[in-house]
């Protein structure tokens, strides 16, 4: 059968018998620890579908994963680097999406499961700090979705990483000139962006609902860093702070102003006014029209990124943008205040476009 045992066929069947199947070939001596080189291990297998949002498909699924983690079935994961070199002299297609399956942790977080089954995943073999090809890892996954007690487990019982996120190489915006680019090696051209969000970031960018001020605290209290900084505009374009502000969260934003983030930490998002410039947390919260968010970064002394004449000029002009005037008029009182535009001094940005 190709490389397949007929119980990792049966794994991963549409059938709606499929945990009648599998009970009666584990009865007949199906050997569900047997390894074979597949993209991904049977376990890696119950998850496999086109239907997965389907509740009923997703229940049998930790159901079926119970009885085989049972059976003492391993659930460490083929590592990717493994599967690709092990195909690199065969002619054998097994398709992007299967090489790709996510890792066992992953697709029980996923599918809600319970502390107990994934305390132990990790106790058969799972890596507490694995992620995919275009998966975060176990903790990231479990701040975003308000999982305190997933977090507690991964943190305390397992060691994981509590600013676990991945790296990828991205080429550098601009170059100087052509010339320039001739005399930079291509490492010097390249620059390490991080793929996905540290879990701090990840529990004040929530999945749904709000942001878990229980979760942001338990994280910082473990080492988790205030001020990672942003990733890419694409995966993770905001701080811890930029995230809480974005998501309208006075409470976590004073919490972690408290505990040392940096208010004029640069974004990955930019933006262009007047001019292009990255996003800093009170354009964020001027954009947003939050007045009790922009007096509160004020206060922290925050600045825009592009900071003008007043130093708070490209938040003006965002406000007045998305027509936040009373969030303009705070601002033009704080510049005022601040002495640097005079007391009659308004914003006007239409003037400028």
């Amino acid at each position: 059968m190709s490389g397949r045992t007929l119980l990792r066929q049966a794994v991963r069947s549409k059938s709606p018998d499929r945990l009648a199947i599998v009970d009666f070939l584990l009865q007949q001596g199906a050997d569900c620890t047997a390894e074979c080189w597949e993209p991904f291990k049977i376990l890696q297998s119950i998850f496999y579908s086109d239907d997965e949002s389907s509740e009923t498909r997703s229940k049998e699924n930790l159901v079926l994963f119970h009885r085989l983690l049972d059976q003492g079935v391993s659930a460490k994961s083929w590592k990717y680097e493994s599967i690709t070199e092990h195909l690199a002299g065969q002619r054998r297609l097994f398709g992007l999406r299967e090489i790709s399956q996510p890792p066992v942790l992953m697709s029980l977080i996923n599918a809600c499961a319970e502390r107990s089954i994934i305390s132990r995943t990790i106790m058969a073999g799972a890596d507490p700090n694995e992620g995919g090809e275009s998966d975060p890892p176990p903790l990231v996954s479990a701040a975003s979705m308000g999982r305190l007690d997933l977090v507690e487990e991964l943190l305390s019982a397992h060691s994981a990483s509590v600013d676990a996120r991945h790296d990828i190489w991205r080429p550098l915006r601009r170059v100087n000139s052509f010339e320039d680019s001739l005399s930079k090696s291509s490492a010097d051209l390249r620059l390490a962006y991080p793929r996905f969000c540290t879990p701090l970031q990840a529990a004040c960018n929530p999945k749904k609902g709000s942001i878990s001020l229980k979760i942001v605290e338990y994280l910082i209290k473990r080492g988790a860093s205030v001020n990672a900084p942003a990733g890419d505009e694409y995966t993770n374009r905001y701080t811890a702070l930029q995230w809480a502000v974005f998501h309208g969260s006075l409470t976590v934003a004073c919490y972690l102003l408290d505990h040392g983030a940096d208010v004029n930490a640069p974004s990955a998002e930019e933006v262009m006014t007047s001019d292009f410039f990255l996003l800093r947390a009170l354009d964020i919260a001027a954009f947003g029209g939050r007045m009790d968010m922009v007096q509160l970064l004020i206060d922290a002394k925050g600045r825009s990124g592009y900071p003008g004449i007043s130093g708070i000029d490209g938040a003006a002009e965002l406000a007045t943008i998305a027509h936040h005037f009373g969030v303009l008029q705070l601002l033009e009182e704080t510049a005022q205040k601040l002495g640097v535009l005079p007391p009659d001094y308004h914003f006007n940005i239409w003037d400028q476009f």
